[in-house]
């Protein structure tokens, strides 16, 4: 059974490398446009799927780590999206241009932008809902004293809905 499992997954990894290397042409080509890639990868379900995106995106993506678990509905924007090793993304997140270091754990529904500050208000006041509330929110910037300002340049929202 495990020798099974394991030529299962072999032949999994397999099949992404070779969908992946002429997707991978045709998108620095410009011939196909990353995000719809994305989001047809984001609906191949069960372990299947998450471990075929796996495959695909290494051939893609700037990088993507050994033991990158992209469930169902992850939907990638930029192929230069760096993850790292051992990192596992939830259901139905949206990654813009990212670089995601090593062990790291994004819960459902995630939304990471880059971008200025008109995208990151867009996308905040998008994902609110009537009944969603703020559950946590982090920033790094420059505080000025002097003008009792702050000025972030990373902002990170959590969203209970």
């Amino acid at each position: 059974m495990r020798l099974m499992a394991q030529c299962l997954n072999a032949s999994i990894r397999l099949a992404g490398g070779l969908v992946g290397r002429p997707l991978s042409s045709c998108v620095r080509r410009n011939w196909l446009y990353f995000p719809f890639i994305s989001e047809a990868l984001s609906c191949v379900p069960f372990s299947f799927g998450w471990k075929f995106r796996n495959a695909v995106y290494k051939q893609i993506l700037s990088g993507c780590g050994d033991d990158t678990i992209l469930h169902f509905g992850v939907t990638l924007e930029d192929e230069r999206t760096r993850i790292g090793r051992n990192v596992w993304v939830s259901v139905g997140s949206y990654i813009d241009y990212a670089e995601i270091g090593d062990s790291v754990l994004i819960g459902p529904h995630a939304v990471l932008l880059a971008g200025g500050a008109a995208v990151f208000v867009t996308a905040l006041f998008a994902d609110l809902t009537p009944t969603a509330t703020v559950a946590g929110l982090a920033a790094t910037g420059q505080y000025d004293s002097a003008a009792n300002t702050f000025t972030a340049n990373r902002i990170a929202v959590l969203i209970n809905d």
